[in-house]
């Protein structure tokens, strides 16, 4: 993983929903801010901001949300990371 395709904001959003969604999942920034997450992890994290956005991140005709859209853009930002690894 490249440090300088971390991106602040993305990881305040994602300690957010792990906040709400998984606190015992927390771990998971520090690996990601270290530099130090597995795919596996990042899989995991993907799995919970997508689990997020279908909960949230839509609007009522399934349309993405102004929130739905940050969370799809983490999302891809997450992917390009893992297969940067």
């Amino acid at each position: 993983m490249k440090r300088s395709k971390l991106k602040e904001e993305y990881l305040e959003r994602i300690e957010q929903v792990l906040k709400a969604r998984q606190p015992s999942k927390i771990d998971l920034m520090e690996k990601l801010s270290s530099f130090c997450a597995s795919d596996d992890d990042i899989n995991e994290l993907r799995e919970i901001v997508g689990d997020e956005f279908s909960e949230k991140g839509l609007q009522l005709n399934d349309e993405p949300n102004l929130y739905g859209l940050e969370l799809e853009e983490i999302n891809g930002w997450l992917f390009r990371l893992r297969d940067d690894s």
